[in-house]
């Protein structure tokens, strides 16, 4: 009998070694896919995205840059919004549902006051009119010209992102907002 419960005690802890290693295994690769793109961004590994490191990124990837319309080198707020929109619109219908919205992670609970109509979805104009009245971009016109120029821009980005103003962006943060843009 003590050599039945010795087998059966060595099967179960095998079984549960088993077990206890192939979770490991899972939960590392998925830890390791989530933080793959942040790690692309945070170039020195120190667990931050600074600004010098966003700017890379936005550059190197030309973010926005198809979204000046009259190519005069300027943004103005209804380009951003645009731009933003046409990203956000994941089906390409143009209109956000609320899943879209959301799904941008920048939503917060604005979709029900911004859809004007109340029709369940955002018009770019809808859109545009509730980004322009947040004064979300008040902060990013530096020298007050009524446009934004590249720099103005990466700044307003990173500034919206780092959520804390910490002068850094940590994984949380990018989880919001820079995992969106991942390229």
């Amino acid at each position: 009998m003590m050599e039945t419960n010795k087998t059966i005690n060595s099967k179960g802890l095998m079984r549960t070694l088993f077990s206890a290693i192939f979770l490991a295994v899972a939960v590392s690769s998925v830890s390791a896919h989530v933080t793959k793109k942040y790690e692309t961004w945070d170039v020195n590994e120190d667990n931050n995205i600074d600004r010098s490191e966003f700017n890379s990124w936005y550059s190197d990837n030309e973010f926005g840059s198809d979204w000046d319309e009259n190519n005069d080198g300027y943004y103005d707020d209804s380009e951003i919004n645009e731009g933003l929109y046409h990203d956000w619109d994941s089906n390409n219908d143009g209109r956000l549902t609320v899943d879209e919205y959301n799904n941008s992670n920048w939503g917060d609970d604005n979709f029900e006051a911004w859809d004007a109509n109340n029709d369940g979805v955002l018009d770019n104009n809808e859109y545009s009119t509730g980004m322009s009245n947040s004064g979300m971009y008040n902060d990013w016109d530096t020298n007050n010209d009524n446009r934004f120029d590249d720099n103005e821009v990466q700044d307003g980005f990173y500034n919206t992102w780092d959520t804390n103003s910490d002068n850094s962006i940590d994984n949380e943060e990018y989880d919001r907002f820079g995992s969106t843009y991942d390229m």
